[in-house]
């Protein structure tokens, strides 16, 4: 670059660019991580784009705390805003029906003629089912989201010279003050997008919050949803919790799930922790009328094999204790496609794949297991 041109950006950043350190940044990133855990099972959004918005609504907010840092706040808040933006695409995408939803995130997917944030929520407080009963039984938390909106646009659109780069300052002691109060700022509406965002996630299904219920817990089926935990709910206010559990969507699955008989301790662990405990054995068969057929033949297996740490099936890893292998750079297709199904070397154990229904059995263990075993397995699992 030409000296004179490098020399003249050099002093207008120096000028204008103020890098403010967030003090918090491992806070917030850790606390924004537990979003990422409130995956859905609903609707298959776990693979489709409309959960893939979720993610992308959390790397915006990760994306304005850098931005922010190294000193581009108008970009900052702009990620904020698109955080907002994409967590609302999500919804009224998810209250779409099945045609609907495939036609419109053809649009969207080709930048083609798809609706502002402003017209997609006209549609959803008129069309949509979810959308419209929490805008209904919370007011205060969607009105409060219409008013951080407005007042993050100030920032993208430069309205007020406060909202400038260019602001000559003269003296440290006003750039000291300035840093304060762009920073006080800034973490305020951090704060709110954050809870925005971890409550528009709501109207995809409520688990996030069911699952805090241990009556809940130990109901629900197997399910990919990890509840909020402190580091979320800190962020939202009580009353929007309460507000939420009066909705429809709360409801219904409320009471659908308490209908359902309660696990004890034992078989809660092998439906929801994957975690068999023999010495609790007794305990789990007392209830082996809630256990699906693969989880009970996992336990058999375990039961007769003392050898075996960890079973694999249908992609849930099942084991007895917290010995754990390193499993880095295990393709289980391979040992499934290959001739020999049975005692393959992998690092410093063994694996066995054996067929079931359209998946395997894959039976991981420090030993071989010797051809009497493997037909032993294969009863375990083919018994009638």
């Amino acid at each position: 670059m030409d000296e004179i041109l490098k020399k003249f950006l050099d002093e207008r950043n120096k000028r204008y660019i103020i890098p403010i350190e967030i003090e918090k940044k491992e806070e917030y990133i850790y606390d924004i991580q537990s979003l990422d855990n409130s995956v859905s099972d609903i609707l298959n959004f776990v693979f489709s784009p409309i959960f893939n918005m979720n993610y992308e609504s959390i790397q915006m907010i990760i994306n304005s705390i850098y931005l922010f840092e190294i000193g581009y706040f108008d970009a900052a808040f702009y990620s904020l805003r698109q955080s907002i933006e994409i967590s609302t695409t999500m919804v009224f995408l998810s209250e779409l029906s099945e045609d609907e939803r495939e036609h419109e995130v053809k649009k969207w997917s080709s930048s083609g003629n798809f609706p502002m944030r402003g017209k997609m929520v006209k549609n959803l407080e008129n069309n949509g089912k979810s959308y419209s009963d929490m805008l209904d039984k919370m007011p205060n938390f969607f009105e409060n989201i219409q008013k951080i909106n407005k007042r993050i646009n100030k920032f993208v659109h430069k309205q007020g010279f406060k909202h400038f780069y260019s602001i000559n300052f003269s003296s440290d002691k006003e750039i000291e003050k300035y840093k304060k109060f762009r920073l006080k700022e800034f973490e305020f509406f951090l704060k709110e997008c954050i809870c925005i965002i971890a409550v528009m996630r709501l109207a995809l299904d409520p688990f996030p919050i069911l699952l805090m219920d241990d009556e809940i817990e130990f109901r629900v089926f197997d399910i990919l949803t990890e509840p909020y935990d402190y580091r979320i709910m800190k962020y939202i206010d009580d009353n929007i919790i309460e507000e939420y559990k009066t909705t429809h969507i709360y409801q219904k699955c409320y009471n659908h799930i308490m209908n359902e008989e309660k696990r004890n301790n034992a078989v809660n662990n092998v439906v929801r922790n994957h975690y068999i405990d023999l010495k609790k054995i007794d305990k789990i068969w007392e209830q082996k009328h809630l256990l699906k057929e693969f989880e009970l033949i996992t336990i058999n297996i375990f039961q007769k094999f003392s050898k075996i740490n960890t079973i694999v099936i249908y992609g849930i890893w099942y084991g007895m204790d917290e010995k754990l292998f390193n499993v880095t750079g295990l393709s289980l297709q391979d040992i499934s496609n290959s001739k020999n199904k049975f005692n393959q070397k992998f690092n410093d154990f063994f694996i066995s794949a054996f067929h079931y229904e359209n998946d395997h059995f894959y039976l991981l263990n420090e030993e071989t297991f010797s051809d009497k075993e493997i037909n032993e397995i294969k009863r375990l699992i083919y018994a009638p």
